[in-house]
């Protein structure tokens, strides 16, 4: 893992030791996929973070525990009966993060995704809005 530890992620399940043991993979599956889904959301690679903020943010950890915990309690896939999601505290702790493009990290597309308070947006990279969420 990249900036989460075993015992942040044992601590956040609540599990003994036993069961940390028993599930070992598991958990560092879940815990490689959350700092990896937070890094994509926010749209910085771990080298950017850690130049500009000197090290991983507070925020960033706890919203990869989140994601963490949201993994391991809900291990079958959604359906329509049975949707859950991330809690909206998540968007709350890494909007400050993220990053629409510019002239340092350029992104491709050209047409970015962005879940925002307001809902799901297609923006372009001069950051105007193409679709909203209720054209698609």
């Amino acid at each position: 893992m990249k900036f989460l530890t075993f015992d942040q992620i044992k601590a956040q399940l609540r599990l003994d030791d036993q069961q940390a043991h028993d599930e070992h993979d598991l958990l560092v599956l879940y815990g490689e996929a959350a700092e990896d889904t937070v890094l994509d959301l926010i749209r910085r690679p771990l080298y950017n973070v850690m130049q500009v903020y000197g090290h991983v943010p507070q925020r960033l950890t706890q919203a990869s525990l989140l994601i963490v915990a949201q993994s391991y309690q809900h291990r079958e896939p959604a359906s329509s009966q049975n949707l859950s999601v991330i809690p909206y505290s998540l968007d709350m702790l890494l909007k400050p993060f993220m990053r629409l493009g510019g002239e340092e990290l350029p992104l491709d597309p050209v047409l970015l995704y962005v879940a925002d308070y307001y809902g799901k947006r297609l923006v372009s990279s001069n950051g105007k809005y193409i679709v909203t969420q209720h054209q698609f």
